[in-house]
């Protein structure tokens, strides 16, 4: 989830001129403390060396504001990475809640869809009393690998969602496009 490339490639050749000052600089600093230190003594010799010094240290700060950057945009993706799990989190929580007369069950074996054991306490007590339920199949019941979110259902096919015939890459967006829809 590389979102922010442009500000990567930006960061980049500022770096690169930082770098580029850093040396610069340095290369001044020791040609022109060389060269004026024959004719003009001690004295001009620092004066000409803290010159080329000085561009080097502004080469150093803008690394460093450029590094500074570079975390700011790390800390963007990574945010954007935990809201998309908290986001997921949530969504296995409400599948959770829709179903109040089955087992708990943990965020793994929920986000997979998988049954608690028929040896489960719950479950044997469900498997003692006969439902008329399970005896009439209900016909809007909802496949394994779909999810109902707003009305609409998402189903999932290998590594795609689908809404109503549309396709797309993530759950993210199949629940953008229902929000969408129900707008």
């Amino acid at each position: 989830m590389r979102s922010y490339e442009v500000a990567r490639k930006i960061f980049s050749f500022m770096e690169f001129c930082g770098w580029s000052l850093v040396v610069i600089g340095g290369l001044m600093a020791v040609s022109m403390a060389a060269s004026v230190g024959e004719y003009g003594g001690v004295g001009a010799a620092v004066t000409a060396f803290l010159i080329g010094g000085s561009i080097a240290a502004v080469g150093l700060i803008f690394v460093g504001f450029v590094q500074a950057g570079r975390a700011t945009v790390d800390t963007a993706e990574y945010t954007q990475q935990m809201l998309q799990i908290a986001r997921d989190q949530l969504e296995v929580s409400r599948r959770g809640l829709k179903g109040a007369s089955d087992a708990p069950q943990s965020f793994a074996a929920a986000s997979s869809r998988e049954e608690p054991p028929v040896s489960s306490p719950y479950r044997k007590a469900e498997a003692d009393t006969p439902n008329e339920s399970e005896a009439e199949p209900q016909a809007a019941e909802i496949p394994e690998n779909a999810t109902m979110y707003n009305g609409h259902m998402i189903e999932q096919r290998g590594n795609r969602y689908f809404v109503e015939g549309a396709s797309f890459l993530t759950l993210g967006n199949a629940k953008r496009h229902v929000k969408n829809l129900t707008k």
